[in-house]
């Protein structure tokens, strides 16, 4: 058997401390599921530990020394990820694997392998311009409509509830970076577009993320966005904005300064008593409930008074008695005007 049909059942590296070379069952499951994966040898970290003793130059095709161990090759992106003048290599092998990750460094390659899109489900892996000289980031979209994400693409042949769903948005948007001479996930979340130019409106380097707007079967929507955080080297989640509220505040008025106004008369503040009578008519005066409204006309005719108006206060101390003769406070009005015996 040659090496390219020993390596083309595996997936390592997400399994590497278990025991190869039998079928076993995978327990954090509801069902039993019987994953081919592990009917081989640990391929994918033979090849990194032959990769290790077998220094690749810079000057040399990292294609090559895959190929040379029999190796088929699926697809490669080269791109200088760090500036640093070098190109780096990100090469997927035809079988279903995580791919292997040549960085420059020195004159020689440093060799990882970062579970980015190992099942290939993505449209593909794109290098694009990060925030603020942050370097080249790896970004690529796939959708995740039963959370498969995580699943080998024969798990599912096996568990007829593969994945559970769930009331979010399906593509899920990933970046990468190169930090030192390894790859490091810096962002991976569901997002509401399915596409770069929507969710990067701002072009290459932009410091904002537009996740889109996720509605709910009651109504109700929730918008995602993120800003570069230069310090953590992400996107972040914006802060959720201050609801605006539907309805007018009335500011309350002023409190007043007394009760009433024989409180104010009682502090000889005579302007207020007549400024806070001055609305009253007449015909108030002769209404059923006029007691009160007779008692603060008195006291605005007393008001106007003590204010030296003494034709304005003799005019009131008539209205008073001509609107309700038979009240007290038409007697007291009339001692203002009638010469007493």
């Amino acid at each position: 058997m040659s090496l390219l049909n020993i390596f083309s059942t595996l997936d390592a590296p997400f399994y590497d401390q278990e025991i190869y070379g039998t079928t076993v069952e995978q327990e954090y499951h509801a069902y039993p599921v019987y994953d081919p994966v592990r009917v081989a040898c640990d391929a994918p970290t033979v090849i990194r530990q032959w990769l290790e003793t077998h220094p690749v130059s810079v000057e040399a095709l990292p294609t090559t020394s895959l190929e040379s161990l029999g190796v088929s090759l699926h697809h490669t992106l080269v791109a200088d990820l760090n500036g640093d003048g070098q190109d780096d290599w990100l090469i997927w092998p035809e079988s279903l694997m995580p791919p292997f990750f040549f960085a420059a460094f020195g004159d020689q390659y440093t060799v990882s392998q970062p579970a980015i899109d190992p099942y290939r489900r993505s449209d593909g892996v794109a290098p694009r311009q990060l925030p603020e000289n942050s370097g080249i980031g790896l970004v690529y979209l796939y959708s995740d409509i039963w959370m498969t994400t995580y699943k080998t693409p024969w798990e599912c042949v096996y568990l007829r509830n593969c994945g559970v769903g769930g009331e979010y948005c399906y593509p899920e948007l990933n970046i990468w970076q190169m930090q030192g001479t390894e790859l490091k996930s810096i962002f991976q979340e569901h997002v509401c577009h399915s596409n770069l130019t929507s969710l990067f409106p701002g072009g290459e380097g932009t410091t904002w993320l537009d996740g889109g707007i996720e509605h709910y079967e009651e109504g109700s929507q929730k918008e995602y966005k993120y800003s570069w955080n230069s310090e953590q080297q992400t996107y972040i989640p914006d802060p959720p904005p201050t609801p605006t509220p539907n309805f007018t505040l009335t500011p309350e008025p002023p409190a007043e300064p007394y009760f009433s106004v024989w409180d104010a008369f009682g502090e000889k503040d005579y302007a207020y008593v007549v400024e806070h009578t001055t609305s009253i008519r007449s015909a108030d005066l002769t209404a059923e409930w006029a007691l009160a409204t007779l008692g603060d006309y008195y006291y605005r005719a007393l008001a106007l008074e003590a204010l030296n108006r003494p034709d304005e206060a003799l005019a009131e101390y008539v209205a008073i008695a001509e609107a309700a003769p038979d009240s007290a406070w038409a007697k007291l009005a009339a001692l203002h005007f009638e010469p007493t015996p």
